[in-house]
């Protein structure tokens, strides 16, 4: 989907956390949204790891379950959940990467 928008360009994708984290020290994204259960390395994790290298300036996570509170605790600028509606999340990841 963001690689269809303009001004977003996507430079990976990962189905596990090591590949996340990986990516993210190849690439140096400015944005990473991640899946809160991902393989391996889970994404609470990855998320913190994320933050701790500061391998992305925004980290937004995603999940079928949580909050706001447990994605800004991990250390993630926002949370939304699977199966939001495309315009809604374009809508949350434009705030965070504003704020």
């Amino acid at each position: 989907m963001f690689g269809a928008v303009e001004g977003f360009q996507v430079v990976g994708e990962a189905s596990t956390g090591e590949q996340a984290l990986e990516l993210a020290r190849a690439f140096k994204p400015h944005l990473a949204l991640i899946d809160q259960e991902l393989a391996g390395l889970d994404g609470w994790w990855t998320i913190n790891a994320l933050q701790a290298e500061q391998l992305a300036q925004v980290i937004i996570a995603l999940g079928w379950r949580g909050n706001g509170s447990l994605a800004q605790v991990a250390g993630a600028q926002a949370w939304v959940q699977l199966g939001t509606a495309p315009r809604e999340l374009l809508s949350s990841v434009e705030a965070a990467i504003r704020a």
